[in-house]
């Protein structure tokens, strides 16, 4: 993956491990930074494994409200280099969880399958697709919790800001599941679109949506009565 050396000179500078583009993402870069991973695009972060506090925060405040909270089932959308599963797994001790990774962009996909510990990859199944396909598809009750993170550098793509499919999503929990959805919230251009996912959440689940936010996101948890 990386050499021990690297890992101590990523202290000091950033280094590129690696650069990609596919078809949906004209240029991807793997940095290790501080001794962690990154996946940027040319305006966003897809993923950070140490810094991910976009999720982190809103874990833990889910896991300190409901402490005996222990998904078994866990829908992933938007892979990056697999921080959700693997901030699942080492912090929040959920060894026994399988986590469902639905990503669009193979090569996403193939560089999580590089870089994210193999203990961790064998609690994961990777289905590369359109996560609207996706949740039209599979409209029944079979994940405790699901973790929505997919941008396109920075903007959510209209379909996953639209009634019908963020009902669909909710569809998809079983009874006490949780869905933690990520929107971002630092400019005025990515405030549009996390407006709008906003005012359609709080029409679909006005008692049930709790907000956080971050440096730069607006994270809805909500919980499925």
């Amino acid at each position: 993956m990386y050499a021990n050396w690297q890992k101590y000179l990523s202290y000091l500078v950033c280094l590129r491990l690696e650069k990609r583009k596919s078809a949906y993402n004209p240029y991807l870069e793997v940095l290790l930074c501080k001794g962690d991973l990154m996946l940027n695009t040319r305006q966003a972060t897809y993923s950070h494994h140490a810094a991910y506090v976009s999720f982190e925060k809103p874990l833990a405040h889910l896991f300190q409200q409901r402490k005996n909270f222990a998904p078994q089932t866990v829908l992933v959308a938007g892979l990056g280099l697999g921080s959700v599963p693997k901030m699942l797994y080492e912090k929040f001790s959920l060894q026994k969880s399988h986590f469902f990774c639905v990503e669009i962009d193979p090569e996403i996909i193939a560089l999580c399958k590089k870089y994210l510990p193999q203990n961790i990859q064998e609690k994961c199944s990777f289905w590369q697709g359109d996560m609207a396909q996706f949740v039209a598809e599979n409209q029944r009750p079979q994940f405790d919790l699901i973790a929505f993170d997919i941008f396109e550098e920075d903007k959510i793509p209209d379909v996953f800001t639209e009634t019908i499919f963020l009902t669909e999503l909710f569809n998809l929990l079983n009874p006490r599941g949780v869905l933690i959805f990520s929107t971002l919230h630092y400019n005025d251009t990515v405030k549009k679109t996390s407006e709008k996912v906003l005012l359609a959440a709080k029409k679909l689940w006005q008692n049930e949506l709790e907000l956080l936010t971050t440096s730069g996101n607006t994270i809805l948890i909500v919980t499925k009565n």
